[in-house]
């Protein structure tokens, strides 16, 4: 390299320096967390991680609902959100042919073991798990927002 080339290289900025607070609203999404990277997959491959199934299964009950049972809609791969309570792998699926009325949204984190969710079918809505009320609330924005 020659001297005039790693002159002007010596005069541009270095990399951006990170600030340890997050600027991103709670609720929103964000890269994968390392001890979350695994779950970075489509919403049908978690049913392979038995921290996931064996909750989700509980949670879900009993469905004839073959979407919801199998995680088997349409859908984009995971994402992680940051809400007050912690970091939270997103699972967003739907019906097929009906994203616009039957979806769910579920969010999982493996330790504590924790999973809530939202299922919206038609014009009916349920939770699984017991989400705090600021979560069901992050869910339905979460919701209507998509």
């Amino acid at each position: 390299m020659d001297l005039a080339l790693a002159s002007l290289f010596a005069l541009l900025p270095g990399p951006a320096q990170s600030d340890s607070r997050s600027s991103q609203p709670h609720g929103a999404a964000r890269e994968f967390p390392e001890a979350l990277a695994k779950y970075q997959v489509h919403p049908w491959e978690m049913l392979k991680f038995p921290e996931f199934r064996v909750p989700y299964r509980r949670a879900v009950g009993p469905t004839t609902l073959r979407w919801l049972s199998r995680l088997d809609g349409p859908a984009n791969l995971n994402k992680t959100i940051q809400l007050p309570e912690g970091a939270f792998v997103l699972i967003d699926v739907c019906k097929p042919n009906a994203c616009d009325s039957d979806r769910a949204l579920i969010l999982f984190r493996p330790q504590p073991a924790t999973l809530w969710g939202l299922v919206l079918e038609g014009t009916s809505q349920r939770y699984l798990g017991n989400p705090p009320g600021s979560v069901r609330g992050s869910l339905k924005q979460r919701a209507a927002a998509n």
